[in-house]
């Protein structure tokens, strides 16, 4: 949590080129994942580089990758999947996380960006995730939409400028 919040404060983060894909294995490798959920990993690319700061892009995935896990927790889904896609084409690159979890009540999407702003019980969550992974991505000059239905999906689409 203190990294977390360092970063809403600290806007003097030390940049460099850095592989997305290493941050997404990272992240995966992290985790402790159910043996029930399926994780799908592909990309079109060796690899793809961007500038910016590895701990971060890499815990901003960890809480992306979380998130899933704990919708796909939630749902009554016998097949829980999450696929994450990083498909470039150009100088950008569309990393996509998708769950087929619980979903995201639509009087809910507007506001989980916020700080402290959570839906999930006290005790498993602090509210600060996904604030933190929108400023890490806004320090990268990336843009991040999520997409959710209830009680069927979320995806998270995250475009990256990308370095050759």
């Amino acid at each position: 949590i203190s990294n977390m919040l360092l970063i809403i404060k600290d806007k003097n983060i030390p940049f460099s080129r850095i592989s997305l894909l290493k941050c997404m294995n990272e992240a995966l490798g992290s985790l402790s994942v159910p043996d029930n959920i399926n994780i799908s990993f592909e990309h079109n690319e060796s690899d793809i580089f961007i500038f910016g700061n590895s701990a971060h892009i890499t815990e901003a995935f960890v809480n992306i990758i979380l998130n899933s896990i704990d919708a796909l927790n939630a749902a009554d889904n016998p097949d829980k999947q999450i696929r994450i896609t990083a498909m470039c084409e150009d100088d950008l690159c569309l990393v996509t996380v998708y769950d087929n979890g619980c979903g995201i009540e639509r009087k809910h999407l507007k506001k989980i960006f916020g700080l402290f702003y959570t839906t999930k019980a006290a005790k498993a969550n602090n509210g600060i995730g996904l604030n933190y992974v929108r400023n890490v991505l806004n320090m990268h000059h990336c843009d991040i939409r999520i997409k959710s239905l209830a009680g069927q999906y979320t995806k998270v689409e995250i475009v990256f400028p990308v370095i050759k």
